[in-house]
């Protein structure tokens, strides 16, 4: 099993429906969104987003962060 971060922007999710969502259909949202080339949405392993918090290189703020487990 693998845990992701999902990064959804404030500004282009509705977080009370992302909050309906299974984490599968999260994921798969968020998967989507990124292989397009959209900002709007990112899959970030665990390292990849501790990689980038401590480079100062993602802002919380305008972000909902959802925490999911898959198989590998």
């Amino acid at each position: 099993m693998k845990t992701y971060a999902l990064c959804f922007s404030v500004y282009s999710y509705n977080r009370a429906e992302l909050s309906k969502m299974s984490d599968e259909e999260k994921y798969e949202l968020a998967s989507a969104a990124s292989t397009v080339g959209y900002d709007e949405a990112s899959v970030l392993t665990l390292d990849e987003l501790s990689e980038m918090i401590n480079d100062d290189a993602i802002d919380f703020i305008n972000l909902w962060v959802y925490f999911v487990t898959r198989p590998e």
